[in-house]
């Protein structure tokens, strides 16, 4: 059967340092409130938990500012976790979240039931779950790859092809154009039918129209953690057990405005044309309280 499965690491070295604002919504002087932080952190544990996710949690290193975001850490697929490869000043903030993570998991693996995949290209950079979207389920899904921001490199939508022996077809880059939208997990999400969406910045009108695909909006606060760029996912590994029989079925919600022509155009006729998935757009102040950036939980 299918379980939803995540990775959560308390924010206890969460703080934005001068010389490692890495993202457009970094401001030293715009401090997260640590005991605020917390208490958000643990709203959204709870939530999980109550939704059904089985939990666990890694221990935090105060010497880490960005380390309770697990979701850039590595990615996720049919029983592969393929960790990632932090470059440039990305790499001097966060590349030594890289073997903690790797060392925690690596001892967990018979468990899991999982395989640990080092990332085999030094040069191309890769941000893990946050600039990948799944679309579908098994081998009928397409992976969507970010890029353009900095972060990962397009390169890597080859790599991730490589690595899990599917066909590029399958593997889309999406080039995204905004610097607050730096993640690709920051501007769309797959929901599929029939879940809970645990997210923050949901409108009236959208929770009305997820509900009527069968998706229950779980309202968190985020407020602390968008200080740093980040929100529900960014704070959740992700790696479900899956089952055969998975409905593809579900809405995608993206913001049209952090893609390019040819991200939309793959939105608008890749996607639509391939699942029977609803597409819906979200409005600026959904998008920036990162509404797209949520957790869904298969009821």
């Amino acid at each position: 059967m299918y379980e939803t499965r995540g990775i959560i690491c308390p924010p206890d070295g969460f703080r934005i340092d001068h010389d490692k604002v890495i993202n457009a919504w970094m401001n030293p002087s715009v401090q997260p409130d640590p005991d605020l932080a917390m208490s958000q952190w643990r709203n959204i544990f709870c939530k999980f938990v109550q939704c059904g996710m089985k939990v666990y949690v890694m221990g935090g290193d105060t010497g880490f500012q960005d380390q309770c975001f697990t979701a850039n850490i590595a990615h996720f697929r049919n029983g592969k976790i393929v960790l990632a490869n932090f470059v440039g000043k990305i790499g001097r903030v966060r590349a030594r979240e890289v073997p903690l993570f790797q060392k925690w998991i690596e001892a967990r693996k018979q468990k899991f039931n999982i395989d640990v995949v080092p990332w085999p290209e030094p040069d191309v950079a890769f941000e893990g779950q946050g600039d990948v979207v799944s679309v579908g389920h098994g081998k009928n899904s397409i992976l969507l790859v970010g890029y353009g921001q900095g972060r990962s490199d397009r390169e890597a939508a080859d790599v991730l092809s490589e690595i899990h022996v599917i066909s590029g077809k399958r593997v889309i880059p999406m080039k995204l154009i905004c610097d607050k939208f730096y993640h690709l997990d920051t501007a769309c999400m797959y929901i599929p039918s029939g879940s809970y969406f645990i997210t923050d910045g949901a409108g009236f009108m959208l929770k009305r129209k997820l509900r009527h695909y069968g998706i229950e909006v779980v309202t968190v606060n985020t407020d602390e953690f968008r200080k740093s760029g980040g929100s529900t996912r960014c704070l959740t590994f992700l790696f479900p057990k899956e089952r055969s029989d998975n409905p593809d079925s579900g809405v995608f919600i993206y913001y049209p405005k952090a893609f390019d022509s040819v991200g939309r155009d793959v939105i608008k006729y890749k996607i639509a044309e391939n699942f029977p998935v609803k597409l819906i757009e979200v409005n600026e102040q959904e998008a920036k309280r990162f509404v797209c950036n949520g957790v869904f939980i298969r009821k």
